[in-house]
């Protein structure tokens, strides 16, 4: 090796190394550590603010932590959280790329704050006896605040890592929480069924806001999803009044789950995290749906429309976490009408029987299969109707009227041909490479575990053809064209309902 491809190297590893030695250069993410005068002289009276914003790595930063390590151990505890621990940088820098704005978090001494107005021997900011909520940790758009407090009161480090996440999520949401939304207590549980309008509507605006940062620190750490069944598997309900009971989650109606922020959280999870590349297309359709009226079935419709081949997949994970109870309004939304009709008539009874106690805790049997059975129907599908539309160009030649219409005008079409094919050959590639993929997998785990069976293949109902072309319906540039339409054996490989040359039953 010369001397200069070298010096090549050498920069290159030093290059990498700066990267890596430099996450705080990579999330646009600000620290402020935060003090007030006092103590005040009674609850409620105005207070001074004093900032200091922490820049990691500096000699400044440095001698301020170390100054307030006796005095603030947990902010400084949470501060070294933010800035060295490499795993949580990363997923904060791909949750704060969504938006690529430049967020703050608050660490604030609020010891001084506020006084015991009450008399009780408590502290009015001792968050564990609920006294007063001014120390929850909360998200104001541009920041978050976390506060001494809080951390006082809760220790458990990982708690502080689900907390920091969770706020952070909500700088990125634009989608509008507004009055009323925490029912009558003002507050929301995960497990809760959420309220607006005094109690007359389900919230599923609140459960799509609460549900989305639910969401984001299970990808983090899968355990916070395996703490939230346990938690979901009883709903809280909540009267006008303020008080609460218990509702078993089987027995929840559709409009109660979906206004449980867990019930969002738990489909979003298992999308990222069953389907290939699902947390990339998941956060891609976040991005497209980011405004003040969206919920959760506004981000699944825009998933399906981005990607057509899975969308019987999401749709069986929606329906599992919704106990198979969603109208016919709902499924129409997210996969469209025809699609739907299908999903209802040849794939949901199948789906239902898989979770034979009808509880929370065995709907992943469902997803888990929909995610390997059904994305490999709808991918085989696809690819079938891709093909179809393939050869229609191929075979295209000058019509009368295109002739008639002059050289510009066939020529143009040509071209617009042209451009189309090229799009779906890559289409074609990726879908061969999915199904390859999804393949390798379900032969791996023929070796160690006996495979849930997909739906029997019946070409002859599903009519693919009929999805496909050029205009009208759902099919068309830029419409849902073949949009997962069912399991179809689509050329080479095994069909799809046979395994080992054996058919197998669905359930039905």
């Amino acid at each position: 090796m010369s001397r200069r491809q070298l010096a090549l190297c050498a920069a290159l590893a030093l290059q990498a190394f700066a990267s890596a030695a430099s996450p705080a250069q990579s999330v646009p993410l600000e620290i402020v550590f935060r003090t007030y005068d006092g103590p005040v002289a009674s609850a409620g009276t105005p207070f001074v603010e004093h900032d200091v914003t922490l820049v990691a790595g500096t000699k400044e930063a440095k001698e301020f932590i170390d100054a307030h390590r006796r005095s603030n151990p947990e902010l400084v505890a949470a501060y070294e959280k933010l800035t060295g621990d490499a795993k949580l940088r990363a997923h904060l820098g791909s949750i704060l790329g969504l938006t690529g704005q430049t967020k703050q978090v608050i660490l604030a001494d609020d010891s001084r704050k506020y006084v015991d107005a009450d008399k009780d021997g408590k502290p009015d900011t001792d968050a564990a006896a609920k006294e007063v909520t001014h120390v929850w940790p909360h998200s104001a758009g541009t920041h978050v605040v976390i506060s001494q407090s809080y951390l006082e009161s809760y220790p458990d480090e990982e708690d502080l890592v689900g907390v920091l996440i969770h706020e952070l999520s909500h700088t990125q949401d634009e989608s509008n929480l507004y009055a009323g939304d925490y029912g009558a207590d003002g507050s929301h549980f995960a497990d809760e069924v959420l309220y607006n309008n005094g109690g007359k509507t389900y919230s599923h605006n609140a459960a799509w806001i609460e549900g989305w940062a639910d969401f984001t620190p299970m990808l983090h750490d899968p355990a916070e999803r395996a703490d939230g069944v346990r938690k979901a598997s009883k709903l809280t309900l909540e009267s006008a009044d303020a008080k609460h009971s218990e509702l078993a989650w089987k027995d929840a109606s559709y409009e109660q789950l979906l206004a449980v922020e867990l019930t969002n959280a738990f489909i979003l999870y298992d999308i990222a995290t069953l389907l290939p590349g699902g947390k990339e297309k998941l956060f891609a359709a976040f991005r497209a749906t980011n405004s003040d009226e969206r919920v959760l079935l506004d981000v699944l419709a825009e998933y399906v429309r981005a990607n057509p081949a899975e969308a019987f997949a999401v749709a069986a994970i929606f329906d599992g976490y919704t106990g198979f109870r969603a109208p016919d309004s709902a499924l129409d939304q997210v996969l469209g009408a025809r699609q739907a009709a299908r999903y209802r008539k040849d794939f949901r009874d199948g789906l239902r029987k898989r979770n034979e106690s009808g509880e929370l805790d065995d709907v992943q049997t469902v997803t888990r299969h929909a995610a390997s059975r059904l994305l490999e129907a709808g991918a085989e599908a696809r690819l079938k109707a891709v093909r179809a539309r393939l050869d229609e160009l191929d075979r295209w030649k000058p019509s009368f009227w295109d002739v008639l219409g002059g050289p510009g005008w066939w020529l143009v079409k040509k071209l617009m041909h042209d451009r189309e094919r090229a799009r779906l050959l890559e289409e074609r590639r990726q879908l061969e490479h999915t199904l390859a993929s999804l393949r390798a997998a379900r032969t791996e785990a023929a070796l160690a575990v006996r495979v849930l069976p997909p739906p029997p293949a019946r070409p002859e109902e599903y009519g693919v053809g009929a999805d496909t072309g050029t205009g009208g319906g759902d099919s068309g540039a830029g419409g849902r064209t073949g949009t997962a339409a069912a399991a179809v054996s689509g050329g080479s490989g095994t069909p799809a309902g046979v395994v080992s040359g054996q058919p197998l039953d669905w359930g039905r």
